[in-house]
């Protein structure tokens, strides 16, 4: 479902690389068929790696050719405009994110309003175990990444995977860092549910892509999350995915009556000016007019 929502894109130049990390037979097969022969995507298989794979990350961007990297964890999606939202950012900053939007069991949605921009923010990354972002909401120059002393690679056993490569941008010279707090992702942590399987995992990305696809949905999310870094019920945002939706139909409403209107109006003014002299008297010159049109 990852690689769907990467498909459906509003900014359509991109190219997306599948690492698969020791991906089990069943699991790749479905990899294949949800790739279907996209020229666009590249499928990358290897062993398992250590950690996460994030080594074959590394190898993997050693083939990119893109300006920006921007990446998708498989268990999360993204609206069509997240890379809308992400090619500005990094077009003025090294390495930016929008914001994680955590979708709980509990139908609760979080997001934390921290800022990669402000220093007391890095210092606070750097010299605590504190990360509030993922990968599906990062993007990075890839420039900038090959200039790094270091790229992607297994992190401690002590230490999360993204802050030990968050922590590579803090420490590097001259980095240019940028924060949205737009909404453009939904984040649905396997640690947050535990003992789900593979299916149930699916399902339920399924269920919320499905969900998120209706653009009142997104944009009731967007509305609802505005409210700050607390945990809001879900079904805030059913309710205002509800006011939007009845909003705009009430408008389509009323501008279906003005144009009924407007037609009536000029209805009755056609009939008045056919009841005119005028009307009557340039008949012949009409019915000519007609002949022509038909011969040419």
């Amino acid at each position: 479902m990852a690689i769907g929502s990467v498909r459906e894109q509003t900014h359509e130049d991109w190219e997306l690389f599948v690492v698969a990390d020791g991906a089990p037979p069943e699991a790749f097969a479905e990899i294949e068929r949800a790739v279907q022969n996209d020229p666009r995507i590249r499928v990358f298989r290897f062993p398992k790696g250590e950690r996460h794979g994030e080594a074959w990350r590394h190898e993997a961007l050693q083939q990119a050719t893109g300006e920006a990297v921007c990446y998708l964890s498989d268990d999360d999606f993204w609206f069509p405009d997240h890379l809308e939202h992400m090619r500005p950012m990094l077009e003025r900053a090294d390495f930016a994110h929008t914001r994680q939007t955590i979708v709980w069991p509990s139908y609760e949605v979080s997001g934390p309003l921290n800022d990669i921009a402000d220093a007391s923010t890095r210092e606070r990354m750097l010299h605590s175990k504190f990360n509030y972002f993922g990968p599906s909401v990062s993007g990075h120059r890839l420039d900038t990444y090959r200039r790094l002393p270091q790229g992607w690679t297994p992190a401690p056993a002590d230490l999360w995977s993204d802050l030990h490569m968050w922590r590579k941008w803090i420490t590097a010279e001259g980095m240019r860092f940028q924060s949205s707090f737009a909404v453009t992702t939904v984040h649905l942590p396997r640690s947050l549910r535990p003992g789900l399987d593979q299916r149930d995992a699916l399902l339920e990305n399924v269920f919320w892509r499905e969900a998120f696809r209706d653009t009142d949905m997104r944009q009731a999310l967007r509305d609802v999350m505005m409210g700050g870094d607390e945990k809001f019920s879900l079904s805030l945002v059913l309710v205002r995915a509800h006011a939007l939706r009845t909003e705009r139909e009430a408008k389509a409403n009323a501008a279906l009556a003005t144009m009924r209107k407007t037609q009536d109006g000029l209805g009755n003014e056609l009939r008045a000016m056919q009841n005119t002299a005028t009307w009557r008297y340039t008949k012949p010159l009409r019915e000519l007019w007609a002949r022509v049109r038909r011969r040419g």
